[in-house]
């Protein structure tokens, strides 16, 4: 095996030829490392099933995530989102803090700020709900084809509806 060597004054260090292939397989390590500490999970008891296979159609987490969660088809849990959560098909985590958003179908019990999808279901909005169908129970600043918010004094109405 040929040897290089990259050295200081004082250590050589020799490095099989192989050298490439390891950096390049470190790197995507080192990039998904520094993805984890700018968008970081911290929970006390986790609970994660996904990934790709039979377990990979739900992500949820139960905690806190600050930064960015996303689900490939779909996300949720019930701890607290500070930040973003999207996926592809549905988001269902507890209570975001930030935007929500999916192609079909968003869910929270509280949200501070945008949910975004086909259908939203939240029952206390601090913000705004924007898709084709949107639910909320107690308060909301709806945005959308049909808007139903249950405690209203006039719970549907087209396009727009609100109640603080």
């Amino acid at each position: 095996m040929r040897m290089i060597s990259f050295s200081s004054e004082q250590n050589p260090l020799p490095f099989p030829t192989k050298f490439a292939a390891i950096i390049s397989r470190f790197l995507s390590d080192n990039f998904f490392f520094a993805l984890s500490i700018r968008f970081s999970v911290s929970a006390e008891n986790p609970i994660v099933n996904g990934g790709f296979g039979s377990d990979a159609t739900f992500f949820r987490i139960s905690g806190v995530l600050k930064g960015l969660k996303v689900g490939a088809p779909i996300c949720g849990g019930t701890g607290t989102v500070w930040g973003l959560e999207t996926s592809v098909f549905a988001s269902g985590t507890d209570h975001v803090n930030g935007i929500q958003c999916s192609i079909l179908v968003d869910l929270s019990k509280k949200i501070t700020g945008l949910q975004a999808s086909i259908v939203n279901y939240c029952e206390d909005v601090k913000g705004m709900q924007f898709g084709v169908f949107n639910m909320a129970k107690n308060r909301a600043f709806q945005l959308g084809v049909i808007n139903y918010i249950e405690n209203s004094s006039i719970p549907i109405m087209p396009v727009i509806n609100v109640r603080f």
